[in-house]
């Protein structure tokens, strides 16, 4: 397990630790703090506030590197490892796909992949789409089942021309979704 040095201030439910509600929006929270002496109930809060997020992005770069994030004043090496977290966390996610099982009718929350298998063993009589984010590309991988002959109805707002219908086909059709949210075909192929 990787080791992080970034630890959150004040996070026990017993810390001294000024409400969310009375910082929102206070002087303090909103000006800074000013010349005198700060209470330690907002010093507090807004410590937490900072290191706890400090904290939370340090386990995201451990978690997704697993490498250790350790607390010697090296920015750019953080912000290098920062920067290959995120990198690296939007290729697995752009990579993800889903084993959808078979249902006449059937909702693909892109969501959950955008790569979207399944294997027909009925007829797909209607299918909607949902989850799909601007510039994502969504796959489908339809495959016949030994028996064939089965119709896949593709969402209406996926440009799709259906499945291959001959027995254990595979059909793969791509299409990327543009700003306005309107899939455009990217490739389709059958293959046996």
């Amino acid at each position: 397990m990787p080791t992080v040095d970034f630890l959150p201030v004040a996070i026990t439910p017993s810390a001294n630790v000024d409400t969310q509600a009375t910082y929102a929006g206070s002087a303090y929270q909103t000006n800074g703090f000013t010349a005198g002496t700060a209470k330690s109930i907002q010093m507090n809060k807004t410590w937490r506030q900072g290191t706890v997020m400090a904290s939370a992005i340090a386990w995201f770069i451990a978690n997704i590197l697993n490498v250790d994030v350790l607390d010697n004043g090296d920015r750019p090496g953080l912000t290098s490892l920062f920067t290959e977290a995120i990198q690296t966390a939007a290729a697995g996610a752009a990579n993800r796909g889903q084993v959808v099982p078979y249902a006449a009718t059937v909702n693909f929350d892109v969501t959950l992949g955008p790569v979207i298998e399944m294997t027909l063993t009925g007829n797909v009589n209607s299918s909607t789409i949902s989850g799909q984010v601007p510039f994502q590309i969504v796959r489908f991988i339809i495959h016949q089942d030994g028996t064939g002959g089965r119709i896949f109805n593709p969402p209406a707002n996926f440009p799709m021309p259906g499945a291959d219908p001959g027995p254990s086909n595979t059909t793969v059709y791509s299409a990327i979704v543009d700003a306005t949210g309107t899939f455009r075909p990217l490739a389709g192929e059958t293959v046996s």
